[in-house]
C-alpha cells in the first residue's frame, strides 16, 4: 500500500476517515472481484451531484434501459473518481410494507435496466396506470489514492406511469339471462383489492331458457361500469372473434372497436345448466365454464370420522350448484360429490367464505368454532356460509305456545335434536335459535323450511326426535314415541 503524506494531510484536513487495503480497485468497467474491506462513510468530505432524470411513461418507452439520474463529479477532490453508484428507491406513499426500500445497481451513465425499474415501481405503487413519485438516494463509491470511500446524495424525486389498460371498478353480465338489461344489475364478482393487483372478475349464470322449459342458445355480451352509467350499448365488450362465436376462451374488445356486436354465443346443445364466466381485465381475456351441478353433496371431516358413506347431505334442489342442510362442524372437512371420494369442492372452490372458515390440512377447509350448523355451500359463485343452530319446538302443542320454544338438545349418538315434553293435542313446528329465520314444518317423514303446522294428534308425554342431517334419508324428519 502507497502511502503520501501530503495527501493524507489535505484529506485529513477535508474530514476524511480511511481503510488500509492491499490491493488496487479496478476501474469501474472491470469491478473489483475480492471482497472490499468495509468502507467509510465520507458524505462529510466529498459531494456528489445528482439530479433526476426525465418523468418516464413505460407506455411510450421504447428504450430498454432507463436514465434515472445525472451524475455531477466535479466536487470531487483532484484525483477521485467514482467507482460504483447504486440507487435505493422508496415511494413517497407507499402500498409495500413501512419501510420498504429497493435498491438496483447503475451504469455509468446513471441508467438501469427497463425491466428492472418497471418491477420495481410495480413492487412500490402496483400497477395501476398513474404518475407516481418515487424517493431516489443515490450513494457512490469513490476511489482516491487506493482508498474507497462511500458518498451518499440527497433524495432526488422520480416521475414514473406504469403501463397496464383501464380497469374499471367494476364489470355487468349482459344477455339472455337477464333480458339484455343494460342496467347496475348482474355484477361481476370481484375479490375487493385493487383491480391492478387482481383483475379477475367472475360471475355465474343461469343458462336461459324457452318458455316450454327447454335451453336456449346463450347470448351475451359484458358492460363495463362507464357503459352503464352512460346507458351506453356501444361501450360493451364483445368477443374480437366475431358476433356469435362460441369458444370458450377469448378476447375482449370495445363493441367500438371491432365494428360489430362481438357478442358471444353458448349453443343450448351445451347441455350446461350454468355458465361461470371470468374475465382478466389486465389482458383483456375471457374464459367460459359449463356447470352442470348434481343434486347432493356430502360433508365427511373431522366430525364425523371423514367417512362419506355417513355424512350428512346438502341439497340442491333446483341443481343450480347451491346447496345448503344441517351438519355439526368441528375441524377439518370437505364436501363430496357422492358418496365416496371420487370428486371433491374443496378449500379452493370457495372465494368467499363465513369468518368461522380457513384453509385446513391441504385443501381441506377448518371450521375454527365447534358447533351445529345450517349451510350453504354455493359452489357456483364460490361462496360458503355457515349459521350456528339450536333447535326447539314451538307452538301451542308444547307448553310455551308460539311464545316461548321448548329447547331440544343434540344426541351426536344417533345425529339428531331431542327432546322429551308433554303435548297437547294442538299445532307445533321446529325452529332454530328461538327465531322464525329458519324454520321446519310439513309431515312427520317429510318437513320443510317454513311448511306446514304439524298436527298432534294425541295428548301426552313424548320423546320427540329431529333429524335434519339427512345422513340416512333424503328427507328433513322426525319421529313421536309416546312415553
Amino acid at each position: 500500500m502507497k502511502h503520501h503524506i501530503l495527501s493524507i494531510m489535505a484529506l485529513a484536513g477535508l474530514g476524511f476517515a480511511f481503510t488500509a487495503c492491499d490491493e488496487e480497485i479496478e476501474p469501474w468497467a472491470e469491478p473489483q472481484t475480492n471482497p472490499q474491506e468495509e468502507m467509510i462513510d465520507g458524505a462529510s468530505a466529498m459531494r456528489v451531484g445528482v439530479t433526476a432524470g426525465a418523468a418516464v411513461d413505460f407506455a411510450t418507452l421504447t428504450a430498454d434501459s432507463v436514465k434515472l439520474v445525472n451524475t455531477d463529479a466535479s466536487a470531487l477532490i483532484e484525483g477521485a473518481s467514482i467507482v460504483s453508484q447504486s440507487v435505493k428507491l422508496e415511494a413517497v406513499t407507499t402500498r409495500a410494507e413501512e419501510g420498504t426500500a429497493i435498491t438496483l445497481d447503475l451504469s455509468s451513465t446513471g441508467s438501469v435496466a427497463r425491466a428492472a425499474i418497471e418491477d420495481a415501481v410495480t413492487q412500490l405503487y402496483g400497477r395501476r396506470p398513474e404518475q407516481r413519485t418515487v424517493n431516489a438516494t443515490v450513494t457512490s463509491v469513490v476511489s482516491y489514492n487506493d482508498i474507497a470511500t462511500r458518498v451518499v446524495s440527497p433524495a432526488v424525486q422520480l416521475l414514473f406511469t406504469p403501463v397496464a389498460p383501464v380497469i374499471e371498478s367494476a364489470y355487468y353480465y349482459v344477455g339472455e339471462s337477464n333480458g339484455w338489461n343494460l342496467g347496475p344489475n348482474n355484477p361481476f364478482s370481484h375479490s375487493g383489492a385493487d383491480v391492478y393487483d387482481d383483475p379477475v372478475f367472475t360471475i355465474t349464470v343461469d343458462a336461459p331458457c324457452n318458455e316450454d322449459g327447454s335451453r336456449k342458445d346463450h347470448w351475451f355480451a359484458i358492460a363495463p361500469q362507464s357503459a352503464v352509467d352512460a346507458g351506453e350499448w356501444s361501450m360493451l365488450l364483445g368477443t374480437t372473434k366475431g358476433n356469435g362465436n362460441t369458444d370458450l376462451t377469448g378476447s375482449l374488445a370495445p363493441r367500438t372497436e371491432l365494428g360489430n356486436d362481438g357478442s358471444i354465443c353458448m349453443p343450448a346443445t351445451d347441455g350446461a345448466m350454468q355458465y361461470r364466466i371470468s374475465i382478466n381485465m389486465m389482458d383483456y381475456t375471457y374464459e367460459i365454464e359449463l356447470l352442470s351441478f348434481g343434486e347432493w353433496i356430502y360433508i365427511p371431516g373431522n366430525h364425523q370420522g371423514w367417512s362419506p358413506e355417513t355424512a350428512a347431505a346438502l341439497q340442491s334442489p333446483e341443481m343450480n350448484g347451491v346447496y345448503t342442510g344441517f351438519s355439526p362442524l368441528d375441524g377439518d372437512f370437505k364436501f363430496t360429490k357422492a358418496r365416496n371420494w371420487d370428486a371433491e369442492y374443496n378449500w379452493d372452490n370457495f372465494t368467499s367464505v363465513s369468518d368461522i372458515f380457513s384453509q385446513g390440512g391441504g385443501t381441506n377447509i377448518n371450521c375454527a368454532v365447534a358447533d351445529f350448523y345450517y349451510i350453504v355451500a354455493d359452489v357456483a359463485s364460490g361462496s360458503l356460509t355457515a349459521t350456528p343452530t339450536t333447535w326447539g319446538i314451538i307452538g301451542p302443542a308444547q307448553p310455551g305456545g308460539w311464545d316461548a320454544d321448548t329447547d331440544m338438545t343434540w344426541n351426536a349418538a344417533e345425529q339428531c335434536w331431542e327432546a322429551t315434553v308433554a303435548l297437547n293435542a294442538d299445532m307445533m313446528k321446529f325452529r332454530a335459535n328461538d327465531a322464525w329465520d329458519i324454520n321446519l314444518g310439513g309431515s312427520t317423514d317429510d318437513l320443510s323450511f317454513n311448511g306446514a303446522d304439524i298436527a298432534v294428534a294425541e295428548a301426552g308425554t313424548y320423546t320427540v326426535k329431529l333429524y335434519i342431517c339427512r345422513t340416512n334419508s333424503d328427507k328433513y324428519y322426525f319421529t313421536l314415541s309416546k312415553n
